[in-house]
């Protein structure tokens, strides 16, 4: 937090976001599913880039792909380092984007369609190139991930895990859908 002119503000990016309000169709909730046309999408958390980031899972001419935004692109890579660097230092989205990856291997997909560069053919193992490359990255210098400085840091990547919390955050009545976090 920041105090400044007397107010308290995060030290979060907002320059991309939105001055106004925009109308929405539909809320997506975690693990939920929407149809759209002929598609049935199921909605998996994939933070890492972001806090809110989901990949949309689909069947699509008898193949499961995912739509997975900036959680990895082809090759096994990540579209930006310096997303992973949630406050000034600590890299919390490189633990984020380990669970998420590990998630989507769950999902057995067939191809991925990042936001950004060619689709993903070989998923599986794109996958297993960015825990690899995630694990060397978190083993630079002491990261600040889940908050449990006794364990190193590669330990951390794989045994965290997301667990729903009930409501009983602020504002609890205006969360559409369980908040997920770290223990």
């Amino acid at each position: 937090m920041l105090a400044g002119s007397g107010h308290l503000r995060q030290l979060n990016n907002t320059f991309f976001s939105l001055g106004e309000n925009l109308p929405v169709d539909a809320v997506l909730e975690d693990y939920g599913t929407f149809v759209w046309k002929e598609y049935k999408f199921r909605v998996l958390p994939a933070k890492g880039h972001t806090y809110g980031m989901i990949c949309l899972i689909a069947e699509v001419d008898g193949r499961n792909v995912a739509f997975t935004g900036d959680l990895m692109t082809t090759g096994g890579k990540l579209y930006q380092l310096h997303a992973m660097e949630y406050s000034y230092g600590d890299l919390v989205g490189i633990e984020f984007t380990m669970q998420s990856i590990l998630a989507l291997k769950k999902e057995n997909i067939e191809a991925a369609f990042p936001s950004h560069g060619e689709p993903i053919n070989e998923v599986n193992a794109d996958i297993g190139r960015l825990e690899s490359r995630l694990e060397k990255l978190a083993g630079i210098g002491r990261l600040s991930t889940s908050g449990r400085n006794a364990f190193p840091e590669v330990e951390t990547l794989r045994e965290s895990s997301c667990r729903e919390l009930p409501n009983i955050c602020y504002g609890q009545d205006r969360i559409p859908a369980p908040i997920s976090i770290l223990f």
